[in-house]
């Protein structure tokens, strides 16, 4: 199966376009995480952290997205850490995307895309365009024509992305839609579009993006919603999925004293999420 038929199946397993983001801070467990760094490491407090959001999943998402800048701050235990906690997921049927941003010249790409596809051995990875869409061609022998995917940073929810994409954003969609149906890969690419900025699409474009696989971030902590127009852009999609990192992290107030009570906290978070996400 291609990359996005394999995500249209996990949509319509848990009938849910919920992609659950495993971003591992410390910080976001208080004292626990910083007593459980100090006690076993940090390889095992990052497993640990990840492989607990993929065990509170079970059953209402079925895609985990890893930023992999929060492994890569802890060095050595970090990337062991990351290696680890994709094959858990993949152990337990869930699609794995590599959140690296990656964006350079064709030998370094296919350094990067290695690395995400067979070292980490992520299902998926995300790209910049900054360097031009020939960013992505080191990826299509063997990955994209295979099973894996890629998601072009396309329209992003900070601020200062306006800079830069308000006056692009148009011609790199379009360059974007040729350059895959050139190289034959429209079923193993998708897009990233910013929750926030969804609403400052023309009609037109927001409309076109039924037919596209988009990997949407931003809502929760960003303050990004899914509106009516927007869903229903999801549910005709079929394979678009909505990205929820730190927004599934307990609530304030709520004591995390073990793995179990962190378990038990954020399911029910992405219970939530994946309730306002289901079709």
């Amino acid at each position: 199966m291609k990359y996005k038929e394999r995500v249209r199946a996990a949509i319509a397993h848990t009938k849910s376009n919920l992609c659950v983001g495993i971003d591992p801070d410390p910080e976001a467990l208080e004292n626990f995480g910083q007593r459980e760094i100090e006690k076993y490491g940090a390889e095992i407090f990052l497993e640990k952290y990840g492989c607990s959001i993929v065990d509170a999943s079970a059953g209402k998402s079925a895609i985990v997205k890893l930023q992999i800048a929060y492994f890569e701050a802890f060095g050595a235990a970090g990337l062991l850490a990351l290696q680890k906690i994709i094959k858990y997921a993949k152990y337990h049927g869930l699609i794995t995307i590599l959140d690296a941003k990656r964006g350079d010249i064709a030998s370094t790409m296919r350094a990067y895309a290695y690395a995400a596809f067979e070292v980490f051995c992520a299902d998926a990875m995300t790209v910049t365009p900054y360097m031009g869409l020939d960013v992505i061609e080191p990826l299509i022998h063997p990955w994209l024509h295979t099973d894996r995917g890629v998601y072009l940073v396309w329209v992003t929810s900070n601020e200062g992305g306006n800079l830069i994409q308000n006056g692009t954003h148009k011609s790199l969609l379009n360059a974007y839609r040729q350059f895959v149906d050139k190289n034959s890969i429209k079923e193993s690419c998708g897009l990233v579009l910013g929750a926030t900025r969804v609403g400052s699409l023309a009609p037109g474009i927001l409309a076109s993006l039924s037919s596209e696989a988009l990997l949407v971030p931003g809502v929760g902590a960003q303050g990004g919603t899914v509106n009516d127009e927007f869903s229903a852009i999801l549910a005709n999609s079929g394979c678009s999925i909505v990205s929820v990192s730190r927004g599934i992290l307990p609530s304030k107030g709520v004591k995390i004293d073990s793995w179990d009570r962190f378990i038990g906290a954020i399911a029910e978070r992405i219970s939530e999420f994946a309730k306002n996400l289901a079709f």
